[in-house]
């Protein structure tokens, strides 16, 4: 004997299977939302992260510097990262090393790694610095850019500059060279 006609059933199976939608639906959208949440969470990580780096970040894209953190600007000896970026690039820039900087773009924009480099700079107040830097390609809104890492060597060079002179006067102390060719 069947206690439930075959309408009843067939209703009771669409609703189950409404349930089981809705249900379903449901964890879809939690999951979703909890995944967009994590994204924000990690966007804002990596913007705190990039913006509190005590290292200089700086975004270069399509022929120009489009970000920099704070410390960017403070290397620079601009109050603003936005007064550092209303410069073309070379501007910040020994001419010498613009022939470099040029290949390093190729280079990074043709998949090719480069290596940690040091160049001349110059600062808002017209003073010179050596700035060393490390750069990488990524994806920036939909598009290829450069990420730079840099930071001030100035001080580290002039000493590996003056450790350098020093071996040199010592080497030729120790060959017997007369005084006035040692100074």
């Amino acid at each position: 004997e069947n206690f439930f006609d075959a309408e009843l059933v067939a209703l009771l199976t669409e609703l189950a299977n409404n349930i089981s939608y809705y249900l379903n639906t449901e964890r879809k959208e939690k999951s979703r939302a909890l995944a967009e949440a994590n994204i924000v969470e990690a966007e804002q990580r990596y913007r705190a992260l990039v913006s509190l780096s005590p290292d200089s970040i700086y975004i270069y894209q399509n022929g120009r510097l489009v970000y920099m953190n704070q410390a960017g600007a403070h290397l620079f000896g601009a109050a603003e990262p936005t007064d550092v970026l209303a410069l073309p690039y070379q501007a910040l820039f020994h001419p010498d090393d613009w022939p470099l900087i040029q290949r390093r773009i190729r280079n990074a924009e043709n998949g090719l790694i480069n290596p940690p480099v040091v160049l001349r700079c110059r600062r808002f107040d017209g003073s010179d610095f050596e700035m060393e830097i490390l750069s990488a390609t990524f994806d920036h809104f939909g598009e290829s850019a450069i990420m730079v890492v840099a930071r001030d060597v100035t001080q580290r060079m002039q000493r590996e500059r003056l450790i350098k002179e020093s071996a040199n006067i010592l080497e030729m102390a120790a060959r017997d060279q007369p005084l006035s060719h040692i100074l």
